[in-house]
């Protein structure tokens, strides 16, 4: 089921990007994101990356659940996606641009909480490493918003 809601998601995500992406520039006086704002998401986006690789690579990863060949190499395409979500704010800050990828973030760091509280029993050890980037997922963009949001 979650894999179903996953992929009907992303596509909604993906218009809403191109969407939101549709004037080269952003608004005049479009407020920026922070820069040390921006050097987080990029630093997650880079983890998100590297996360990528290693499922592509080994077909495994720091995950607390067995993962199958073929769904290592979702997951892998998957954190890619959440790669190019984190560091899209870091490369164009604009407040305006930022606000759906990190919506994003959020929104699927929320739906991979759910499935953690849904399916606890399917979950071996390192769960609570799981939890915490999980965490850290929804954390970051969120706090990035609300500080963009009080100016």
């Amino acid at each position: 089921m979650a894999w179903v809601v996953l992929f009907v998601a992303s596509p909604v995500t993906f218009a809403l990007l191109l969407w939101s992406g549709r004037q080269a520039q952003p608004p005049p006086g479009d407020a920026r994101v922070h820069p040390a704002a921006r050097g987080i998401l990029a630093a997650l986006g880079a983890a998100f990356a590297g996360l990528a690789v290693w499922f592509w690579v080994s077909l495994g990863g720091p995950v607390p659940f067995e993962v199958s060949p073929l769904g290592a190499r979702f997951l892998a395409a998957w954190l890619a996606f959440f790669a190019v979500l984190a560091a899209w704010p870091a490369v164009r800050p604009a407040r305006s641009e930022a606000r759906v990828p990190l919506l994003a973030l959020i929104a699927y760091g929320i739906g991979g909480l759910l499935a953690v509280a849904v399916h606890p029993g399917e979950l071996g050890p390192g769960v609570g490493g799981y939890v915490a980037g999980l965490l850290i997922v929804v954390a970051v963009p969120a706090l990035v918003l609300a500080r963009e949001a009080r100016g």
